[in-house]
């Protein structure tokens, strides 16, 4: 077989186009694709007609597989991209099938349409479905694989317990196996499927969307099939990927196309769990780049502590950029904490990605987790204050009045001297969060940031999740700028303010500030108004 195929390869080296509007009924040909090893083999196929697809607003060519392989398991995931020659001359890839088919029948996306490189939203329609792409995933736990849900298109997924990159590949040739590959390092994904054709340095392959991006930087590997798995619902490859060859620069529904040898870049991910430590490389692809490394985390996490206990999770991410490092701290406890954990990562990484701030691009990633096996949670339930009248230079006593889980109340102290002038003052306790939202509405210009080093200063000024803090406010009015804030600006300028569109003042602005760490995640807030009187 090994040298038939050959052989094949041999007869199609001179590029050559078959018209699909020429192809008829009982056309025969052959297709070239890979079920064992580095081995391409062939496959008789004899065309069975055309069918209009009004959704794509083409013709569909079908056809029926005759061979060893599809005679016993029908259309097979991962062949998706296999090339049909009809009289010598190249066709196009096998893309579509049918689950439960009883014969190896196929659809064709004639390789006219593969070079137009359009991203069409209809990959398929209610009659004509791709093969799934076969989505290697090797080194991550199988708990944590259905969250690759959140990815583009839905995949015939393909779960393995090592990670690593095989060697043993088929070469870069119409049949070969080939992938695009979302993560590398410590485990693999990737999407895996067929070579159509190869011209020069560029690669067609899949006749479908891998991840539907159109263009595209994801990375281009090679690969091997180990065997195919026959199943009534759904046979697919055992395939492999290998090292990265290239970079796939379109990701249409008629299929991809990438060229040889122009690898792009991968941010680098590093993940440390207790005293476990994995490193991975992400592809940086806009669409797909956010939902990666939280999946990271939850796989690794899942995998160190187990999915549902009742724990304390503390840690930090840095996030290194061509424009400086952010460092974002986390706490949470409770049960099932993934959500937090995917927010967590996920946010400031879209923020970033969805290019607000032009040029700023991930180079690297860090996240440290470590665990205490027991829940802890605050809330603020009250700020009790023996009265409301003070004298100036009085010293207050502040008490705040914490509830725990399963456990009985608690109360920790503030102390505050009261301002020398006679003043009114807003004393006010909150977690993280609620600080933050107060913040926002008393002066929201403090968070419009017109550049990436006023976001990463503000972020990586943002109190952690595990900490109380203690505010006081002057009753006095404020004018909020984006150069900063004005305390008790004069009348004459306050009535200027007045009379613009945009609400840039407030009624009070910072005095004080003090903050208290505890062993786990606060939240809640409470506020009341004294009065300094002579």
């Amino acid at each position: 077989m090994l040298i038939g195929s050959l052989l094949f390869f041999q007869i199609f080296c001179a590029f050559d186009l078959i018209n699909p509007q020429s192809v008829e009924k009982g056309m025969r040909g052959i297709a070239l694709s890979t079920f064992e090893g580095n081995r391409i083999d062939t496959i008789e196929v004899e065309i069975l007609g055309k069918m209009p697809d009004y959704q794509l607003n083409k013709e569909v060519i079908i056809a029926k597989l005759k061979g060893k392989v599809v005679d016993e398991a029908g259309v097979v995931a991962g062949m998706s991209g296999s090339p049909v020659y009809i009289e010598g001359k190249l066709l196009g890839a096998i893309a579509f099938g049918w689950t439960f088919s009883k014969e190896p029948i196929c659809g064709i996306t004639p390789f006219t349409e593969m070079k137009k490189m359009n991203k069409d939203k209809s990959v398929g329609s209610s009659s004509f479905t791709p093969i799934k792409p076969l989505l290697a995933v090797a080194g991550f736990s199988a708990s944590s694989v259905s969250h690759l849900d959140s990815l583009p298109f839905e995949f015939t997924v393909l779960e393995t317990v090592l990670g690593g990159e095989t060697e043993d590949v088929t070469r870069l040739v119409p049949g070969g196996v080939c992938g695009v590959t979302l993560v590398s390092g410590d485990g693999n994904i990737s999407a895996m499927g067929t070579i159509t054709e190869v011209i020069g340095d560029t690669i067609f392959a899949f006749g479908h969307s891998a991840y539907a991006t159109g263009a595209s930087v994801l990375p281009l590997c090679g690969g091997s099939v180990l065997t195919y798995f026959p199943s009534l619902f759904r046979s697919f490859n055992l395939a492999s990927p290998g090292e990265i060859v290239g970079k796939v620069i379109f990701d249409g529904s008629a299929g991809i196309r990438a060229v040889i040898g122009d690898k792009p870049p991968m941010v680098d991910c590093r993940i440390k769990i207790g005293d476990v430590i994995k490193r991975y490389k992400v592809a940086t692809e806009e669409s797909i780049f956010t939902a990666i490394p939280p999946f990271l985390v939850f796989s690794n996490w899942v995998e160190e502590m187990g999915q549902y206990e009742s724990v304390t999770v503390k840690g930090k991410m840095n996030i290194w950029t061509n424009e400086g490092n952010i460092l974002i701290p986390l706490a949470v406890s409770g049960v099932e904490i993934q959500r937090d954990l995917y927010q967590w990562i996920k946010e400031p990484l879209t923020v970033i990605q969805e290019n607000r701030f032009e040029g700023v691009n991930v180079d690297s990633i860090s996240v440290y987790l470590t665990s205490e096996p027991e829940r802890r949670e605050y809330f603020i339930k009250d700020l009790l204050i023996e009265k409301n009248k003070f004298e100036p230079d009085e010293e207050i006593n502040i008490n705040v009045l914490l509830s725990r889980y399963r456990k009985s109340d608690t109360t920790v102290t503030f102390n505050f001297k009261a301002p020398q002038s006679p003043c009114d003052l807003i004393f006010r306790v909150s977690g993280s969060n609620e600080y933050i939202g107060y913040e926002l509405g008393r002066a929201p210009l403090n968070f419009q940031f017109d550049y990436f080093d006023e976001w990463k200063a503000f972020l990586n000024s943002m109190p952690p999740p595990d900490v109380l803090i203690f505010s006081v406010y002057k009753k006095e009015y404020s004018l909020i700028t984006n150069a900063g804030e004005i305390k008790n600006p004069p009348p004459s300028l306050r009535m200027v303010v007045k009379k613009g569109e945009r609400k840039i003042y407030s009624d009070s602005y910072p005095l004080f500030e003090e903050k208290m760490k505890f062993d786990g995640p606060l939240s809640g807030e409470s506020s009341s108004v004294l009065e300094v009187r002579r």
